[in-house]
């Protein structure tokens, strides 16, 4: 079965994520609403079909033409999509990443039909779908060197704060920012009041 990603991970060029699980949906192309004919076959119900998993590997393996790795779910299991729950073709999984380095990752589908039959070539047996690539940063950026100025900062002027690594600095910013000052009860932010901020934050 020709199945292909769904949703989040292909909403862009690439995908980014620093989270320990990544949500991976994809979409059974032979259990669709359409104006034409479709058997409304759930993958569940397909007998031919053993498997569909998620593969992945480094995008430096590409030029060495390295394998691929089988994506391991939270339960430390290889995933199959075939054992997951489908809701109008959509089937979505949960791949433990949490292991794995920081790196730039490309990610394909791979459907595996009558293993079990060496009669037929495995080309037949084994469809793939076209690889994404994604990066997998799960280690926040630090603060380099001290923030400026260090000495006689006075309201209404700007702090810099550098890091060791770039920001992701699209609009509305994922960064928060919070000040406090000694002798002050109350804090400053950059995101409690939207409409009035304590903070403003400036990236570049």
């Amino acid at each position: 079965v020709e199945v292909e990603f769904y949703g989040h991970l292909i909403a862009g060029d690439s995908f980014a994520t620093n989270q320990d699980t990544l949500e991976v949906a994809i979409l059974n192309p032979e259990n669709q609403v359409v104006e034409y004919y479709n058997a409304r076959t759930a993958l569940e119900d397909m007998t031919n079909l053993d498997a569909v998993k998620i593969e992945y590997r480094k995008v430096t393996a590409r030029s060495a033409n390295l394998g691929w790795t089988p994506a391991i779910g939270t339960d430390n299991q290889v995933i199959n999509f075939k054992q997951q729950e489908e809701v109008e073709g959509i089937l979505r999984a949960y791949w433990d990443i949490s292991r794995l380095p920081d790196f730039e990752y490309e990610v394909r589908l791979k459907s595996e039909c009558m293993e079990g039959s060496l009669a037929v070539p495995a080309k037949l047996r084994q469809y793939y779908s076209e690889p994404i690539v994604g990066l997998i940063d799960k280690t926040a950026p630090k603060v380099f060197g001290f923030p400026q100025p260090t000495i006689n900062l006075y309201p209404g002027d700007p702090l810099t704060v550098e890091f060791d690594e770039d920001l992701e600095c699209e609009q509305p910013f994922l960064a928060r920012a919070t000040i406090e000052v000694t002798d002050l009860l109350n804090s400053f932010d950059s995101y409690s009041n939207a409409l009035s901020q304590d903070l403003l934050l400036v990236c570049s």
